[in-house]
């Protein structure tokens, strides 16, 4: 008797464990929103562009976001859409937001009709001109993500940001090399 009750024991932590193990793998999904840079180091007065790529976990057919950087060192010039809800000639809607210093607020796309996609792409590319007398990093952080299903419900979203550098420009490169050419030789 005693050794049923043991096994009986046992078997119920084995199960619990199991349980534990699928709760965390479930749960642990989410799709991933990166921010990639055509280059993380720029010359002043230089453009960059900056795809917002999403690796879905499961089917979406909405998303949302804000960004937000320094507004002293980047300035917004054009936000397009990706590839992301286009994929398989499917017909979307696009608002490429509204810029303002350090913020481009309110881009937002879907899928038209029903179902969405599941496979990866490129959601919207923004790009910055970076300012002719600043050399400085600025954080590129996106804010207010929401992904959302075909069923109109809210996904998990992991975000990945990105810095970039932007320094002197090529012009104040070659005239300090100059200067300190002429002034220690």
């Amino acid at each position: 008797m005693r050794g049923n009750s043991r096994k009986g024991s046992i078997w119920l932590v084995a199960v619990i464990a199991a349980l534990t193990i699928f709760t965390f793998t479930f749960t642990a999904a989410a799709s991933q929103v990166t921010l990639q840079p055509s280059s993380r180091v720029i010359s002043a007065g230089d453009m960059v562009t900056l795809d917002v790529f999403v690796v879905p976990d499961t089917e979406i057919a909405g998303m949302q976001f804000d960004l937000g950087f320094d507004g002293s060192v980047l300035l917004v010039t054009n936000v397009t859409e990706g590839d992301l809800f286009k994929q398989s000639g499917r017909e979307t809607f696009f608002n490429s937001g509204q810029a303002d210093n350090g913020t481009l607020k309110n881009v937002y796309g879907c899928v038209l009709g029903k179902g969405g996609i599941s496979t990866s792409g490129t959601f919207a590319t923004v790009t910055l001109s970076s300012n002719s007398d600043v050399k400085n990093t600025s954080e590129i952080c996106l804010k207010n993500v929401v992904i959302s299903g075909p069923d109109g419900n809210a996904v998990e979203a992991e975000v990945v940001n990105a810095s970039i550098k932007v320094l002197k420009t090529k012009e104040q490169e070659s005239f300090l090399k100059k200067l300190f050419r002429d002034l220690f030789i």
